[in-house]
C-alpha cells in the first residue's frame, strides 16, 4: 500500500496531465473555430467592420484612435 507522501507526486502528475489534455482540447477547438470563421470571411458570409485604415507610419495615431472608444470597428494598419 502506498504511503500518502508517495501518492502525492503521482496525483500531482495526474492533475498536470489532465491540464495538458484540456489545453490540447482547447487548442483543437480554437483551431476548428478559427477555420470556420476564416472560411465564412472568404465566402463573404461575414465581413469585418473597419473603422479606419492608416499607414504604418501613423501607428501612434491609430493606437490613440483605437483606444479612444469613439470608433465602431477595427483600426487597420497598412504597409
Amino acid at each position: 500500500m502506498e504511503q500518502p507522501a508517495q501518492r502525492a507526486p503521482r496525483l500531482l502528475l495526474q492533475r498536470l496531465a489532465g491540464r495538458a489534455l484540456a489545453k490540447g482540447r482547447f487548442r483543437s477547438r480554437l483551431r476548428n473555430d478559427l477555420t470556420e470563421v476564416f472560411a465564412a470571411l472568404q465566402r463573404g458570409d461575414i465581413t469585418a467592420q473597419i473603422a479606419a485604415q492608416l499607414p504604418l507610419g501613423r501607428a501612434a495615431e491609430a493606437l490613440r484612435l483605437a483606444e479612444s472608444g469613439t470608433v465602431t470597428g477595427k483600426v487597420v494598419l497598412t504597409p
